[in-house]
């Protein structure tokens, strides 16, 4: 009778024993320390310099037995103490023409002589108007003054200051010419002769040119007296 007690006591033990081993605490499980996040690098563009803006160049001058640009000028000496100049100054708009005004002085003229000229794309230089004085005379059609490859004695005629007619004749190479200003090779002449001269010293003018130089040697055959006129300096532009 004994046994039997006891054996229900013992198993009753051994189940409570196996029971309060499956409830011990579970171990706390380990954290990782938290990380700080990586700065994300900034999309922004940095934004390019624009490129200067360019200075706009002038227009190159196509060259010419007269070369125009602000500021060209030419002075000579003549014979008997006279003198003559030529200087070039922006002109007015003739016709819808940018011109420049070629401005002669001879010292032996009561006034200067303007022609207001351009050169055309390939540089054959083309008169506008004249000013003599207090006179302006308007070309109805421009007047061929200097080509640049005309052939031998070509002419070309077109109207003068007031009343007057030109003719220009193209009279060829020329010699080499010493002149103050240096000796010149590749000398032409061109033959200016006025019908009705505003001044009588004006009825015939050679002018001996060099291409991209201009006149080096000026020539009045009908002042009084005659003038030959030498260039001393020269400045282009």
């Amino acid at each position: 009778m004994l046994k039997r007690a006891i054996f229900p006591i013992l198993f009753l033990a051994a189940i409570a024993s196996g029971c309060k081993s499956n409830t011990s605490p579970l171990p706390a499980p380990t954290t990782s320390p938290s990380q700080t996040p990586s700065p994300v690098p900034s999309t922004t563009a940095t934004p390019t310099p624009a490129p200067p803006t360019p200075t706009p160049s002038p227009t190159p001058q196509p060259v010419s037995y007269q070369p125009l640009a602000n500021n060209n000028s030419w002075t000579y000496t003549c014979g008997g103490g006279a003198t003559a100049s030529k200087t070039i100054a922006v002109g007015p708009n003739v016709n819808g023409n940018a011109t420049f005004a070629d401005t002669l002085t001879l010292s032996t003229l009561p006034s200067t002589v303007v022609a207001d000229e351009a050169n055309d794309a390939v540089g054959n230089t083309l008169v506008f108007q004249w000013i003599v004085g207090a006179t302006v005379t308007t070309l109805t059609s421009p007047g061929l003054e200097f080509p640049i490859n005309p052939p031998l004695n070509q002419s070309t005629s077109y109207q003068g200051p007031g009343s007057s007619s030109i003719v220009m004749t193209y009279q060829g190479p020329q010699s080499p010419l010493t002149v103050p200003a240096g000796t010149f090779n590749n000398v032409v002449l061109f033959q200016a002769v006025t019908t009705n001269p505003v001044y009588p010293a004006l009825a015939v003018q050679n002018f001996y040119s060099v291409f991209g130089i201009g006149p080096v040697r000026l020539q009045f055959p009908q002042n009084n007296p005659p003038l030959t006129c030498d260039l001393t300096a020269y400045g282009l532009h």
